[in-house]
């Protein structure tokens, strides 16, 4: 059954009618995100985005009473609400922006070129109308957000490279330790983020040196600067995939877990000019262990691998230099 109601139209007291059964789905606009009570709804869908944290809230809480015949409610988010707004027993309410005294948003009209106000729909120069805004819809999949403070949810992704920053926080002094920054692309235009501590002492060091181990057969380095170029000559291995952990309420994710290739590569300055291959599965360089090709992932041709494409290589730390 689907119900709409127009802006300004009052309730009907008997919504479904009389004759209505037992309904499994219903669909609505505008009729019931507020003042209907049913307690035995055990789902809610969101198809729609609401820039209202009271709405939001609303709308989650027509799941949320208490009924015999369930004992939890599904919450389906296709509009960003909840990252929106965050969890419904923490959510987010930003400050009233005020009207202030600046300049009025203006547009250009494109047939004339005369600058109007941005809320006109027709150009008071020459008559022109402008096309209907493209209204916000709805996303294709569910959101993973929690819909409750410290709810959690793991995700795996498959991660298709990974790019290296020295990173220094916002506002700290010069003598401050910086971090290595790694951001692991695992979609188009989207990426996962972590921050590793070579600068740091204590526990963060500890954890960072244990951290680079996994990946490199090179020592860990001192300096953020030295880790990211290490890095990026291929010093370290990177994931097939990892984890992400989401907690309802929190502000930054966190990777939990990764799946590293079976070897390590090579140590940096241990490399020497060699006939090298580039893998096609992770293209980059594969290079002689002393027994068969391996690449810096740790894959090997006619293995995980298909093919190596023939290159060379000159490792930029050959002691070759005359003094």
């Amino acid at each position: 059954r689907i119900l709409r109601r127009f802006k300004g139209e009052s309730f009907q007291k008997d919504l479904l009618g009389s004759e209505t059964g037992p309904l499994k789905y219903l669909a609505n606009v505008n009729v019931l995100t507020t003042g209907f009570d049913a307690p035995n709804v055990d789902c809610v869908i969101l198809l729609r985005p609401t820039a209202s944290p009271g709405l939001y809230y609303q709308m989650v809480g027509r799941g949320f009473r208490l009924h015999e015949t369930k004992n939890d409610c599904l919450v389906l988010d296709y509009g960003g609400n909840i990252l929106r707004h965050g969890p419904v027993d923490a959510i987010q309410i930003g400050e009233k922006q005020s009207k202030g005294g600046g300049n009025a948003p203006a547009k250009e009209c494109p047939e004339c070129l005369a600058l109007i106000h941005a809320a006109l729909r027709t150009c008071p120069d020459c008559g022109y109308e402008f096309p209907e805004p493209e209204k916000e819809k709805h996303d294709d999949h569910a959101s993973n957000e929690g819909v409750l403070s410290g709810e959690i949810t793991d995700t795996e992704w498959d991660v298709e490279e990974v790019h290296y920053h020295v990173h220094t926080r916002r506002g700290a002094a010069e003598s401050d330790p910086r971090t290595m920054r790694v951001d692991y692309r695992v979609g188009f235009n989207q990426y996962q983020s972590e921050w590793v501590c070579p600068e740091h002492s204590g526990w963060a060091r500890k954890k960072f040196e244990k951290w680079w181990s996994d990946r490199s057969n090179d020592p860990p380095p001192d300096s953020a600067e030295d880790a990211v170029k290490l890095a990026d000559a291929g010093s370290l291995s990177i994931p097939v995939n990892i984890v992400v952990r989401k907690i309802g309420g929190e502000k930054f994710d966190r990777i939990i877990k990764y799946t590293l290739p079976p070897e390590k590569p090579p140590a940096v300055g241990e490399l020497v000019e060699t006939d090298m291959s580039l893998c096609e599965k992770c293209l980059n360089s594969g290079y002689d262990d002393g027994f068969e090709l391996v690449c810096k992932n740790g894959w090997k041709p006619g293995g995980d691998c298909s093919h190596f494409e023939g290159v060379t290589e000159n490792n930029p730390d050959t002691d070759d230099v005359p003094f």
